[in-house]
Protein backbone atom coordinates (compact mmCIF):
# COMPACT_ATOMS: atom_id res chain seq x y z
CA UNK A 1 0.00 0.00 0.00
CA UNK A 2 1.43 3.33 -1.00
CA UNK A 3 1.36 6.54 1.21
CA UNK A 4 -0.94 8.39 -1.71
CA UNK A 5 -2.96 5.32 -1.53
CA UNK A 6 -3.84 5.80 1.99
CA UNK A 7 -3.99 9.76 1.56
CA UNK A 8 -6.77 9.01 -0.68
CA UNK A 9 -8.37 7.13 1.63
CA UNK A 10 -8.74 8.73 4.32
CA UNK A 11 -9.83 12.06 2.17
CA UNK A 12 -12.85 10.38 1.02
CA UNK A 13 -13.69 9.26 4.85
CA UNK A 14 -12.98 13.07 5.17
CA UNK A 15 -15.53 13.98 2.39
CA UNK A 16 -18.43 11.27 3.96
CA UNK A 17 -17.84 13.19 7.60
CA UNK A 18 -18.37 16.33 5.94
CA UNK A 19 -21.73 15.00 4.46
CA UNK A 20 -22.51 14.33 7.85
CA UNK A 21 -21.59 17.41 9.74
CA UNK A 22 -23.41 19.56 7.38
CA UNK A 23 -27.32 18.17 8.46
CA UNK A 24 -25.36 18.06 11.70
CA UNK A 25 -25.15 21.37 11.83
CA UNK A 26 -28.40 22.21 10.12
CA UNK A 27 -31.31 23.47 12.77
CA UNK A 28 -34.01 24.22 10.11
CA UNK A 29 -36.08 21.65 9.97
CA UNK A 30 -37.02 21.92 6.44
CA UNK A 31 -33.72 21.98 5.34
CA UNK A 32 -32.86 18.79 7.61
CA UNK A 33 -35.92 17.25 5.82
CA UNK A 34 -34.19 18.17 1.97
CA UNK A 35 -30.92 16.70 3.50
CA UNK A 36 -32.68 13.52 4.12
CA UNK A 37 -34.17 13.41 0.88
CA UNK A 38 -31.20 14.10 -1.36
CA UNK A 39 -29.47 11.24 0.74
CA UNK A 40 -32.14 8.65 0.61
CA UNK A 41 -32.76 9.10 -2.84
CA UNK A 42 -28.39 8.68 -3.35
CA UNK A 43 -28.55 6.34 -1.23
CA UNK A 44 -31.07 4.41 -3.93
CA UNK A 45 -29.06 5.40 -6.76
CA UNK A 46 -25.42 3.73 -4.67
CA UNK A 47 -27.44 0.24 -4.55
CA UNK A 48 -28.22 0.33 -7.78
CA UNK A 49 -24.98 1.34 -9.16
CA UNK A 50 -22.29 0.83 -7.49
CA UNK A 51 -22.71 -1.85 -4.68
CA UNK A 52 -25.24 -4.31 -6.74
CA UNK A 53 -22.95 -4.13 -9.93
CA UNK A 54 -19.70 -4.94 -7.49
CA UNK A 55 -21.67 -7.53 -5.55
CA UNK A 56 -22.71 -9.45 -9.11
CA UNK A 57 -19.65 -9.11 -11.57
CA UNK A 58 -18.65 -12.91 -12.13
CA UNK A 59 -21.25 -13.92 -9.30
CA UNK A 60 -24.78 -13.99 -10.97
CA UNK A 61 -25.80 -15.50 -7.89
CA UNK A 62 -25.79 -12.14 -6.18
CA UNK A 63 -29.03 -11.00 -8.11
CA UNK A 64 -31.21 -14.15 -6.33
CA UNK A 65 -29.43 -13.15 -2.76
CA UNK A 66 -30.28 -9.59 -3.59
CA UNK A 67 -33.55 -10.50 -4.09
CA UNK A 68 -34.24 -12.99 -1.36
CA UNK A 69 -32.23 -10.01 1.10
CA UNK A 70 -34.61 -7.30 0.30
CA UNK A 71 -37.60 -9.86 0.03
CA UNK A 72 -36.98 -11.48 3.59
CA UNK A 73 -36.02 -7.67 5.45
CA UNK A 74 -39.43 -6.23 4.11
CA UNK A 75 -41.31 -9.55 5.61
CA UNK A 76 -39.27 -9.14 8.88
CA UNK A 77 -40.09 -5.78 9.32
CA UNK A 78 -43.94 -6.19 8.83
CA UNK A 79 -43.99 -9.46 11.14
CA UNK A 80 -42.16 -7.85 14.15
CA UNK A 81 -43.83 -4.52 13.75
CA UNK A 82 -47.22 -6.71 13.38
CA UNK A 83 -49.08 -6.22 16.75
CA UNK A 84 -46.24 -4.79 18.62
CA UNK A 85 -44.98 -1.62 19.84
CA UNK A 86 -41.40 -2.47 18.30
CA UNK A 87 -39.70 -0.09 15.36
CA UNK A 88 -38.48 -2.96 13.17
CA UNK A 89 -37.58 0.18 10.74
CA UNK A 90 -34.97 0.83 13.38
CA UNK A 91 -33.19 -2.86 13.27
CA UNK A 92 -33.47 -2.80 9.53
CA UNK A 93 -31.82 0.84 9.15
CA UNK A 94 -29.02 -0.18 11.46
CA UNK A 95 -28.27 -3.34 8.96
CA UNK A 96 -28.35 -0.95 6.28
CA UNK A 97 -25.68 1.48 8.05
CA UNK A 98 -23.87 -1.86 8.72
CA UNK A 99 -23.93 -2.49 4.98
CA UNK A 100 -23.05 0.75 4.11
CA UNK A 101 -20.00 0.35 6.24
CA UNK A 102 -19.07 -3.13 4.13
CA UNK A 103 -19.45 -1.03 1.09
CA UNK A 104 -16.92 1.45 2.38
CA UNK A 105 -14.64 -1.52 3.02
CA UNK A 106 -14.67 -2.26 -0.34
CA UNK A 107 -14.08 1.29 -1.91
CA UNK A 108 -10.83 1.01 0.19
CA UNK A 109 -9.54 -2.14 -0.91
CA UNK A 110 -10.89 -0.59 -4.66
CA UNK A 111 -8.51 2.56 -4.04
CA UNK A 112 -5.86 -0.21 -3.00
CA UNK A 113 -5.67 -2.15 -6.43
CA UNK A 114 -5.80 0.62 -8.33
CA UNK A 115 -1.86 0.87 -9.36
CA UNK A 116 -2.13 3.92 -12.42
CA UNK A 117 -2.17 7.51 -10.64
CA UNK A 118 -5.47 8.53 -9.79
CA UNK A 119 -6.63 11.18 -11.76
CA UNK A 120 -8.60 14.63 -10.86
CA UNK A 121 -11.88 13.22 -12.74
CA UNK A 122 -11.70 10.58 -10.16
CA UNK A 123 -11.48 12.01 -7.01
CA UNK A 124 -13.88 15.12 -8.17
CA UNK A 125 -16.69 11.45 -8.88
CA UNK A 126 -15.32 9.83 -5.45
CA UNK A 127 -15.91 13.52 -3.62
CA UNK A 128 -19.43 13.96 -5.11
CA UNK A 129 -19.97 10.30 -4.06
CA UNK A 130 -19.09 10.23 -0.32
CA UNK A 131 -20.29 13.67 0.45
CA UNK A 132 -24.29 12.59 0.16
CA UNK A 133 -23.40 9.29 1.71
CA UNK A 134 -22.80 11.10 5.13
CA UNK A 135 -26.13 12.61 4.75
CA UNK A 136 -27.47 8.90 4.01
CA UNK A 137 -26.79 7.85 7.03
CA UNK A 138 -27.74 10.56 9.01
CA UNK A 139 -31.49 9.88 7.43
CA UNK A 140 -31.57 6.44 7.46
CA UNK A 141 -30.63 6.75 11.44
CA UNK A 142 -33.30 9.37 12.04
CA UNK A 143 -34.54 7.51 15.44
CA UNK A 144 -31.38 7.92 17.09
CA UNK A 145 -29.92 10.72 19.11
CA UNK A 146 -27.94 13.02 17.18
CA UNK A 147 -24.87 11.95 19.14
CA UNK A 148 -25.30 8.51 18.18
CA UNK A 149 -25.69 9.46 14.28
CA UNK A 150 -22.26 11.37 14.31
CA UNK A 151 -20.64 8.46 15.62
CA UNK A 152 -22.43 5.89 13.37
CA UNK A 153 -21.71 8.38 10.54
CA UNK A 154 -17.85 8.33 11.84
CA UNK A 155 -17.32 5.20 12.00
CA UNK A 156 -19.00 4.54 8.36
CA UNK A 157 -16.53 6.81 7.12
CA UNK A 158 -13.26 5.51 9.20
CA UNK A 159 -14.32 2.01 6.84
CA UNK A 160 -12.54 3.62 3.72
CA UNK A 161 -8.80 3.89 5.23
CA UNK A 162 -9.39 0.48 6.95
CA UNK A 163 -10.84 -1.38 3.88
CA UNK A 164 -6.61 0.02 2.45
CA UNK A 165 -5.51 -1.93 5.39
CA UNK A 166 -7.21 -5.01 5.36
CA UNK A 167 -7.85 -7.76 2.57
CA UNK A 168 -11.03 -9.26 1.95
CA UNK A 169 -11.06 -12.07 -0.97
CA UNK A 170 -14.20 -11.55 -3.49
CA UNK A 171 -15.65 -14.71 -2.60
CA UNK A 172 -16.38 -13.17 0.94
CA UNK A 173 -16.82 -9.75 -0.21
CA UNK A 174 -19.35 -10.45 -2.87
CA UNK A 175 -22.48 -12.31 -0.98
CA UNK A 176 -21.87 -10.06 1.50
CA UNK A 177 -22.62 -7.13 0.06
CA UNK A 178 -25.34 -8.95 -2.31
CA UNK A 179 -26.92 -9.63 1.01
CA UNK A 180 -26.40 -5.80 2.49
CA UNK A 181 -27.18 -3.99 -1.02
CA UNK A 182 -30.96 -5.90 -0.62
CA UNK A 183 -31.45 -4.98 2.98
CA UNK A 184 -30.51 -1.36 2.32
CA UNK A 185 -32.97 -0.93 -0.28
CA UNK A 186 -35.31 -2.43 1.46
CA UNK A 187 -34.91 0.15 4.20
CA UNK A 188 -34.43 3.07 2.32
CA UNK A 189 -37.15 2.69 0.02
CA UNK A 190 -39.39 1.96 3.16
CA UNK A 191 -37.47 5.34 4.98
CA UNK A 192 -38.52 7.38 1.62
CA UNK A 193 -42.30 5.37 1.43
CA UNK A 194 -43.08 6.13 5.12
CA UNK A 195 -41.89 9.94 4.68
CA UNK A 196 -44.10 10.04 1.88
CA UNK A 197 -47.25 8.25 2.71
CA UNK A 198 -47.11 9.46 6.90
CA UNK A 199 -45.13 12.67 6.48
CA UNK A 200 -46.22 15.48 9.43
CA UNK A 201 -45.36 17.90 7.29
CA UNK A 202 -46.73 18.73 3.86
CA UNK A 203 -44.50 17.30 0.71
CA UNK A 204 -43.71 19.71 -1.69
CA UNK A 205 -42.00 19.54 -5.06
CA UNK A 206 -38.79 20.78 -3.53
CA UNK A 207 -38.99 17.96 -1.32
CA UNK A 208 -39.44 15.40 -3.89
CA UNK A 209 -36.78 17.27 -5.95
CA UNK A 210 -34.27 16.42 -3.41
CA UNK A 211 -34.98 12.77 -3.98
CA UNK A 212 -34.73 13.24 -7.26
CA UNK A 213 -31.61 15.09 -7.04
CA UNK A 214 -30.03 12.46 -4.98
CA UNK A 215 -30.84 10.00 -7.27
CA UNK A 216 -29.17 11.73 -10.38
CA UNK A 217 -25.91 13.10 -8.42
CA UNK A 218 -25.50 9.06 -7.21
CA UNK A 219 -25.56 7.87 -10.90
CA UNK A 220 -23.26 10.50 -11.90
CA UNK A 221 -20.80 9.83 -9.25
CA UNK A 222 -20.73 6.07 -10.08
CA UNK A 223 -19.96 6.79 -13.35
CA UNK A 224 -17.36 8.93 -12.79
CA UNK A 225 -15.51 7.05 -9.81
Amino acid sequence: MTHLTLTSACLLAVAEMAGALCFFKSRSVRWQRLLSGFGLGFAIAIVLFDILPDSTEHFSMGYLLFAVAALLTFAACRMIAHGSNFDASQLVASCAVGGMALHNLGEGQLLLSLSAPLSMLFYAGALLHKLPEGMATYALLKSRSENKRLVASLVVAIMIPCGALIHFSEEVQQPLMAVMAGIIFTSVGTSIFERFLKAEHKVTAAHIASYLAGGLIGGISCIIA
